[in-house]
């Protein structure tokens, strides 16, 4: 990856935090939820078009007995788990910076969890939200603000992740001051929620479906 310009990547990012957090409010209130899901979902697909982008030779595809495919390997996660500018890395940093007392939950627990869930039917992200319901979502927003909010900020597409990355850990630290009531949730479990909506995307494309 060339140097990541992320001063801009950071700027980039604050219109697209505010969307997330006004798109889905309500009465003037922010749905802490959807922004988080859809921030998650972001992130994990950024990842996914980035390799496809860079490296499509490298993914590991694995098939379900439905006949759905599922993508793995290290350059997938290479983005999304591992290193400086990596999504988790994100999610760890805004974690620290808000529980600087405690430490940073263990995210390869939720990253075994999501593989052991590949093909089971009944999963849901979150108990809650069906991926091949979300999946859909989230690739029509990456699409409608992809000409005008991520392609003139990224120098290629190894800054998707990043940018995103950034994104999520934005809605995190609102989520974390504020959303935690509406969420039903501590700030280890919105880590937790951010690392699995983010990690069962990035393994997801239209034949996952």
């Amino acid at each position: 990856m060339a140097e990541v310009n992320i001063n801009k990547l950071g700027e980039a990012a604050g219109p697209i935090v505010n969307m997330l957090l006004q798109v889905f409010a309500k009465d003037g209130q922010p749905n802490y939820e959807r922004s988080l899901l859809f921030a998650a979902g972001l992130a994990g697909y950024a990842c996914h078009k980035a390799v496809w982008e860079l490296y499509p030779e490298l993914f590991e595809i694995a098939a379900t007995d439905k006949g759905k495919r599922y993508y793995f390997g290290d350059a997938v996660n290479k983005f999304m788990y591992e290193g400086k500018y990596s999504v988790t890395n994100f999610c760890s940093g805004i974690y620290h910076h808000m529980e600087p007392d405690k430490p940073v939950p263990d995210y390869r627990v939720i990253a075994e969890y999501i593989v052991t869930q590949i093909g089971n039917e009944k999963y849901g992200i979150w108990h809650k939200y069906k991926p091949e319901e979300v999946y859909p979502e989230i690739k029509s927003c990456w699409n409608g603000i992809y000409p005008n909010m991520t392609a003139p900020y990224c120098t290629d597409a190894a800054e998707w992740p990043v940018l995103y990355g950034i994104v999520l850990e934005n809605i995190m630290k609102y989520a974390m001051e504020s959303g935690l009531e509406a969420l039903n949730a501590t700030k280890e479990e919105v880590y937790m929620m951010a690392i699995e909506c983010a990690g069962f995307l990035s393994k997801m494309d239209d034949d996952s479906i």
